[in-house]
């Protein structure tokens, strides 16, 4: 079972996105997902400060609870520029590492 791939839904309440929707489109749909992305206001008291980027996210595709959970691992991160800490080479490796089988392929769902 572990590899059979099932209909997966994965909901992000709020995630920060400082390259809108288009770069969540970029990046998961490739890998095969299909997005469902809700922006939220900066304030909504003040609606007329506008939009913030922050967004509610559902991808969902056939795929392995392994392949999702890896996919969120290592692509959670790009979305946030203004990370709360320095990103060291320590970290890079660790995230190719965690997405070699499928970084190097961007037009494969694998």
């Amino acid at each position: 079972m572990v590899e059979a791939e099932i209909p997966l839904t994965a909901r992000i309440e709020v995630l920060p996105v400082r390259g809108g929707e288009g770069l969540l489109e970029r990046m998961f749909e490739p890998l095969g997902y299909e997005i469902e992305a809700t922006r939220h206001p900066l304030d909504e008291e003040f609606p007329e400060w506008g939009e913030g980027p922050y967004f509610s996210v559902e991808l969902r595709q056939s795929t392995t609870v392994a392949r999702l959970l890896q996919h969120l691992y290592v692509l959670i991160p790009v979305f946030d520029g203004k990370k709360h800490y320095y990103i060291g080479p320590d970290e890079v490796e660790k995230l190719l590492a965690k997405g070699e089988s499928w970084l190097s392929a961007p037009h494969s769902s694998t």
